[in-house]
């Protein structure tokens, strides 16, 4: 390209605009040609706007040198490289664990190859060939989608790992309630109560609170349970305690923080679980100490350090008197150090201090953050008189982080729903078994016509906005519905808007449960599917529209040819004595081809009739089956066909079977071109599907058109016409990818030809 060119190729390219996930990614190219290594990068970092840096790397063998120097987020490698080729390259760099996003960008396109890379751990497979500019926006888009996907991937692993500790580590018992039954423990939680997690996960929580909370406070408990979110005023979240017996029948005093949440998509009830018994037996032997005169020193020390909580206690100079062994292991030795020293590494007060409140009578509660350990607590201050008169400050340190951050999940959560029914491109709504609605939102008025307020009101009910001839249907659906064990349903039907418009809805509902677990109505979703629907008719009047002419073709066309043949033939029996050989061979040309055109004609109307028989399923022993095809396909006794592996049984269509077979067998048989042919059919069991394959030992085909072959009228001219129309490998394709398989092409030239499909299993 010269300087002119290429600046006009410069000044004419068009950028692709990065993403927020592909903000600077590093990237390294790996080809044997050098030329293309620089195109490559001067339109990477152009058309990416800066976001791509690319490093280029002409030898694929110092890959591995080049990694240790410099971390990348994915590799573009060539395939045919001189010293080693992508795929190998591949192969070394997942053996040693390196799981860097890898592209093949290559001009070989071989299908095969293809399936190995993504078989060997490749991401993407690019073909060179297009225009420049489509070929390095598509490169582009790729890079940009591993990246993202990569960094997605990390981050989720991140999170989940993170998730996993908080929930093994943290003392609070945590647990999830749905639809009565407990579906989720801590290992905290199992310990505080004494049971093991085999035997009451999955429980219902009613039955097992009946047996295990104490008779005085059971209740209490469910009133609890059942009210849920009704006591969350002002950001409070519901806060109880009460006494349980453990397994072994030990007493224990609990105190639970709920909260209602979605856990995997449903309404349940997180639980924060902290034994308290420590507490309640200090406050208790406390109390005991005082009536009875003991030591008050010495029983309140012994008292404090036996709880769960944080305590420590202050006089009027600030000076700590007693930190319990929680706030030691926690924030280390008091040493004699002032409390504003101990707690916050202040020289002075501080201003947010809660002494001058406490040291005048108050009991005052309130939340710290620590900036020493970033923990929230939840603190409660109170008056402490002690023997000699004076007054000293106790305060209780109790870890509310993992509430807090349940409670800010739970906001992210809310506001993650009101921006999807912001959003939604349809309407989302919320009703219940009298026909009330309390939400109806989203684009309401350009699908029905009608306002939010119209429908929330009662003034317009959506039912009567359904086509006259759906609405049985509708009502019969929704009466059977409500009735079964179904949580979800779905369905699509016309409604005719405030305009008389006609729409096609796709509808969604899912059923919610009340406290008494009763239907207590649903949730669903109503989009306007009315265009999708004009182009499936669309489509289907098309569909139909050609194979009616293709039918036509085929009728049409055979009698004329048929006339034709015999006629040539008459003249050749009745005059063929009066003609010269150049006119016989003229007129046995006709013949010929006439043959040929006949058998184009069945191929098209075979063809055009695929998709319209219906499939039936059947239970097909293969082995069977192939015998029955070969016998009647009748090769002849210079050809030997045979099934090398045992067949399997297949649910399948039976006639599509015998169409595969038939015509992979019968091109072979057409085309062996050895005095002593041999057909061999294989099978191959794979994880999820079956391979086979039917190889011949033939002419064999080039490289450069193994997917011609399948394509329909691609018969090749190399092959005899009379032999080959053309549509029979066509038809092969079309079954075999009808079938949730793929079909490909391995051969050798003069040595034979391999076709290779795949079915699913089942």
């Amino acid at each position: 390209m010269d300087k002119d060119s290429s600046s006009k190729t410069t000044d004419k390219r068009s950028s692709v605009k990065t993403d927020r996930f592909a903000d600077n990614i590093s990237v390294l190219h790996v080809d044997d040609e050098e030329a293309f290594l620089k195109a490559t990068k001067i339109y990477l970092e152009d058309m990416g706007e800066g976001k791509l840096e690319v490093v280029s790397l002409i030898n694929p063998e110092h890959v591995f040198r080049t990694l240790q120097e410099k971390a990348y987020d994915v590799i573009v490698a060539d395939y045919q490289m001189p010293s080693i080729d992508g795929l190998q390259l591949l192969k070394q760099l997942r053996d040693q664990n390196v799981t860097i996003p890898y592209i093949i960008l290559t001009g070989h396109g071989r299908e095969e190859i293809a399936i190995q890379a993504l078989n060997l751990g490749a991401n993407r497979y690019i073909k060179k060939g297009m225009d420049t500019k489509s070929q390095f926006r598509e490169l582009i888009h790729a890079i940009q989608q591993e990246v993202r996907h990569k960094r997605t991937q990390n981050a989720l692993r991140e999170s989940e790992e993170k998730f996993r500790l908080l929930g093994e580590n943290i003392e609070i018992g945590l647990s999830i309630v749905q639809e009565g039954k407990l579906v989720y423990g801590n290992d905290s939680f199992f310990e505080i109560t004494g049971f093991p997690k085999e035997e009451i996960l999955g429980t219902e929580i009613y039955e097992f609170n009946e047996k295990h909370v104490h008779p005085e406070d059971l209740a209490f408990v469910q009133e609890q349970l059942q009210k849920k979110t009704s006591d969350e005023k002002d950001g409070l979240v519901p806060r109880y305690q009460y006494r349980w017996y453990s397994k072994n029948n030990q007493l224990k005093w609990i105190e639970v923080i709920s909260k209602s949440i979605t856990f995997q998509g449903k309404s349940a009830l997180l639980g924060a679980i902290i034994d308290i018994t420590g507490q309640k037996q200090a406050e208790i032997a406390l109390q005991e100490s005082e009536d009875r005169h003991r030591n008050l020193s010495e029983n309140f020390n012994r008292i404090l350090n036996s709880m769960v909580d944080g305590v420590y206690i202050v006089n009027a100079q600030h000076e700590i008197e007693f930190v319990n062994s929680v706030l030691q292991q926690e924030f280390g030795s008091s040493n004699g150090k002032k409390c504003y020293e101990y707690f916050h590494d202040r020289t002075e007060s501080c201003p947010w201090c809660q002494n001058e409140k406490v040291f005048t009578g108050k009991t005052v509660r309130w939340e710290w953050t620590s900036s020493k350990n970033e923990r929230v607590y939840d603190l409660i201050d109170t008056p402490l008189k002690n023997p000699d008169g004076s007054v000293s400050k106790l305060e209780i340190f109790r870890d509310i982080t993992e509430r807090k951050q349940a409670e800010d999940a739970l906001k992210e959560s809310e506001r993650k729903y009101r921006s999807f029914v912001e959003n939604f491109q349809g309407i989302a709504f919320r009703g219940y078994e009298d026909f009330s609605v309390d939400l109806f939102s989203g684009n309401i008025e350009e699908i029905t016509g009608y306002t939010e307020d119209d429908f929330i009101s009662g003034k317009m009910v959506y039912d009567q906005l359904i086509h006259p001839e759906d609405i049985s249907r509708i009502n019969s659906e929704v009466t059977e519905f409500i009735s079964s064990s179904r949580r979800t349903t779905e369905r699509e039907y016309r409604i005719i808007d405030k305009n008389g418009k006609l729409h096609w809805i796709h509808e969604y509902i899912q059923k919610f449960y009340n406290e008494a677990r009763k239907m207590g109505g649903v949730y669903g979703t109503l989009q306007d599917i009315t265009i999708r629907k004009q182009a499936e008719e669309n489509l289907l009047i098309i569909n139909r529209e050609l194979q009616d002419f293709a039918s036509i073709v085929a009728h049409d066309l055979k009698a004329p040819l048929r006339n034709i043949t015999n006629l040539v033939e008459w003249i050749l029996r009745d005059s063929g004595k009066e003609l010269s050989e150049e006119g016989k061979d003229n007129l046995n040309l006709i013949v010929k081809q006439t043959t040929h055109m006949n058998a184009l004609v069945d191929g098209i109307y075979q063809y055009s009739k695929i998709d319209r028989i219906h499939k039936k399923i059947t239970q097909l022993n293969l082995n069977e089956l192939l015998s029955d095809v070969i016998k009647i396909l009748s090769p002849p006794r210079n050809i030997e066909i045979s099934i090398q592996t045992e067949l399997p049984v297949l649910a399948i269509d039976k006639t599509h079977v015998i169409q595969i077979f038939s015509n992979l067998l019968d091109n072979a048989v057409k085309f062996i071109d050895k005095p002593k042919g041999h057909i061999t059919i294989k099978c191959e069991e794979k994880q999820n599907y079956w391979r086979f394959s039917v190889a011949d030992n033939g002419p064999g085909i080039e490289e450069r058109y193994f997917e011609r072959v399948f394509q329909i009228f691609q018969a090749l001219s190399t092959w005899d016409e009379s032999k080959g129309t053309g549509i029979g490998l066509a038809i092969v394709k079309k079954l075999v990818e009808m079938n949730g398989g793929i079909v490909w092409l391995e051969s050798t030239l003069k040595e034979g030809s391999t076709f290779f499909f795949t079915l699913p299993k089942g």
